[in-house]
């Protein structure tokens, strides 16, 4: 069951970060266009990938949803 159309066009913009030797930053701006209320809202992910000691790696992911204006 569709809330929206089968198929939508999905925008990507990839930056990414290296801090020092022990840190790397991903994130991803995520717009949609084509389906219901996509000019209100941006998807924004962020992915920080940090070494832990000499063999062990800490991924941390968040995600963020960023209203440009209201939808009422």
């Amino acid at each position: 069951m569709y809330i929206g159309p089968p198929i939508a066009s999905v925008t990507e913009t990839q930056f990414c970060r290296i801090e020092g030797n022990d840190k790397c930053v991903l994130q991803t701006n995520v717009a949609m266009q084509g389906i219901p209320y996509a000019d209100t809202f941006n998807v924004e992910v962020r992915l920080v990938a940090r070494r832990q000691g000499c063999n062990d790696c800490k991924v941390e992911l968040g995600l963020f949803v960023d209203f440009k204006k209201s939808t009422l």
